[in-house]
């Protein structure tokens, strides 16, 4: 029996909100492994600069940690190349800015194909965000205004890696602890922070 049959039949008795997200990921994995193909290119290169500043003031944060976190699984490794908070995204007129009391935590990223052919890596929504009390955020959709978001690519090979920023809303407050990334098939990355 074909594994996204047998996995729709587990979560078929889940609550309709749980179980529609994981059919949809489930329908994105599928569509990447039966010949859809994208135009995007990977890339091995970092970026230089993150596109996140505007003409008008703007709070950001850069952190630094004293190794670069990375973490690897059977098909696939996560870097986290650097990561900042800030208080908008993108420029005027096309920006984005989060609601009170929270910020954006954005992460630049690399995910390397380990050895798969034919592998769909890098889609913002394999990304979680844990924080130190326990809340896991989804990627923020407003992740498009960075200019340098990063992109779902299919068709990759082993060492091919796709690079990239993502971001995340979050309390201001809130203490980002560990970067998570995975399908349902090829299982998840824990990257702690």
């Amino acid at each position: 029996m074909n594994p996204i049959v047998r996995m729709m039949k587990r979560y078929i008795k889940m609550p309709l909100k749980y179980a529609l997200p994981l059919l949809f990921i489930g329908a994105l994995v599928l569509s990447s492994t039966t010949g859809c193909t994208s135009n995007t290119s990977t890339s091995s290169a970092m970026p230089t600069a993150v596109a996140t500043t505007a003409p008008t003031k703007q709070a950001t944060a850069t952190v630094k940690a004293t190794a670069t976190p990375t973490s690897s699984s059977g098909f696939v490794t996560l870097k986290v190349n650097s990561m900042t908070t800030s208080t908008q995204l993108g420029n005027y007129p096309l920006q984005a800015t989060p609601s009170a009391g929270r910020t954006f935590a954005v992460f630049d990223v690399t995910v390397t194909n380990n050895n798969k052919n034919n592998l769909y890596m890098g889609n913002p929504l394999y990304f979680t965000l844990k924080t130190s009390d326990g809340t896991v955020y989804q990627y923020s959709s407003s992740s498009y205004f960075l200019g340098n978001e990063i992109n779902g690519v299919s068709n990759t090979s082993p060492g091919d890696k796709v690079t990239g920023q993502i971001a995340f809303e979050i309390p201001q407050s809130a203490k980002p602890t560990q970067l998570l990334y995975g399908d349902l098939i090829n299982g998840v990355v824990t990257v702690n922070l």
